[in-house]
C-alpha cells in the first residue's frame, strides 16, 4: 500500500492504540513496524504520548526515542 492511499483511509491518529505491534519499548517510547512502509522492514519509534510536532517532544522523550533508534 502506498503512504498517501494508507493516509486515505485514516479515521484516527495511526499511532495510538498500537499495543499490539510493539517489538520494544522504554518509558516513553516504543518501536514498531510500518503498516505503510517505504522499504522492507521500515520501522518507526514512536512517543507514547501524543503530540502534534516534534518540538513538543520533553528532553526525557528525546531521550527515550533516541535510546530505541541504537
Amino acid at each position: 500500500m502506498h503512504y498517501n492511499d494508507f493516509l486515505t483511509t485514516l479515521k484516527t491518529c495511526p499511532f495510538c492504540e498500537l499495543s499490539q505491534r510493539i517489538l520494544l519499548e522504554n518509558n516513553s517510547a516504543y518501536l514498531t513496524y510500518s503498516l505503510a512502509p517505504y522499504h522492507p522492514d521500515h520501522l518507526l519509534v514512536v512517543p507514547k504520548r501524543h503530540v502534534e510536532h516534534i518540538l513538543d517532544l520533553t528532553d526525557d522523550e528525546i531521550k527515550d526515542i533516541d535510546a530505541l533508534e541504537k
